[in-house]
C-alpha cells in the first residue's frame, strides 16, 4: 500500500478540515438540541477545557472479504477538564464525499 498516495489524497480532498468543521457543526447541534444531556456532561461549558483534534485517519475496509463498504475513516476523540467525554467519528467514501458520521459521549 502506498501510504504517500493516501496521504496525497487525504490533503487533496481536504479531508482534514472537513472532519474538524463537521465535528465543530456536529458539536453545536448536539449541544443545542441535548441541552439537559449536554450539561449533565459539560456543566457549566467552557470551550478553552475541550480538546477535540483528530487522532487517526485509516482506511476500513467493509464487509469484508467482498470489501464493497469502504472509507477514510476520521477519528476524533473529545476530552473535556483532561477527562475522555467522547469520541466523533467522519466517514469519507472513497471518491471524498462524506458518507456517515457517528457523535458519542460516554
Amino acid at each position: 500500500m502506498d501510504i504517500k498516495k493516501m496521504k496525497e489524497w487525504i490533503y487533496d480532498s481536504n479531508i482534514e478540515k472537513r472532519a474538524v468543521s463537521s465535528f465543530w457543526k456536529t458539536f453545536e447541534i448536539y449541544r443545542n438540541e441535548s441541552e439537559e444531556e449536554f450539561s449533565k456532561v459539560f456543566g457549566k461549558f467552557n470551550s478553552n477545557e475541550l480538546i477535540s483534534e483528530i487522532q487517526t485517519i485509516s482506511l476500513k475496509l467493509g464487509n469484508w472479504p467482498d470489501c464493497d463498504y469502504n472509507h477514510i475513516a476520521v477519528t476524533i476523540p473529545n476530552f473535556y477538564k483532561n477527562k475522555h467525554v467522547g469520541t466523533y467519528d467522519l466517514l469519507f467514501s472513497l471518491d471524498g464525499q462524506i458518507d456517515d458520521d457517528y457523535f458519542i459521549i460516554f
